[in-house]
């Protein structure tokens, strides 16, 4: 790796870091992720950038829109991320990671049944580590998404089935109880049990 390369990296390290710190986005840190962003992937740059660093800055990017409340820039931001052309040579975590930011952004913007097929997506990848990992972020996001939610709302029948199926895949007969179209309440708990 080069020293333009280390210096990416270090600096969304460093981005990340103030980020999980602050638990907000800051408007200088908002602003050093966008200075980034014009220095690395802005215009064409991002079809001829490493897909590691656009892994890196894009999943910075979205978390900060995320931390704004932004979904649909996060959205925006992770779809450039899976149109890169070099996408099938990404990272497994990098692909697992953003696919299901991907899915919880899109489920955040109520887009429900696009977001439960892209987790499936994500999910059923013939790379069983990826597939794993997969899981693992599925269920959290999925928990944390349902936790958001009125506890006692019925949500819809198809986040039931997901969740069923998450849980089933993670903790067999752990979703043996829900029914149908289960409260936001129920589901968050039956992936916490899900979880370990």
């Amino acid at each position: 790796m080069d020293n333009e390369a280390d210096a990416v990296v270090q600096r969304c390290l460093e981005l990340s870091e103030e980020l999980c710190r602050r638990q907000e986005a800051t408007p200088e840190l908002k602003a050093a992720w966008e200075q980034l962003w014009r220095d690395t992937l802005a215009g064409e740059r991002l079809a001829h950038s490493a897909i590691r660093h656009a892994c890196m800055v894009l999943s910075l990017g979205a978390s900060i829109a995320v931390a704004e409340g932004d979904y649909a820039r996060s959205v925006e931001l992770l779809r450039s991320y899976f149109a890169h052309p070099d996408i099938e040579n990404a990272q497994c975590e990098c692909r697992a990671s953003l696919g299901c930011n991907l899915a919880d952004s899109l489920l955040h913007l109520g887009e429900e049944a696009e977001a439960l097929a892209l987790y499936r997506q994500v999910l059923n990848s013939d790379n069983k580590p990826c597939a794993a990992k997969a899981l693992a972020f599925a269920r959290e996001f999925v928990r944390d998404f349902c936790l958001e939610q009125e506890a006692t709302a019925v949500a819809s029948p198809a986040l039931t089935g997901f969740v069923a199926e998450v849980a089933e895949r993670s903790a067999p007969g752990v979703a043996g109880q829900l029914p149908p179209a289960a409260s936001y309440g129920q589901l968050a708990q039956t992936l916490s049990e899900a979880g370990g």
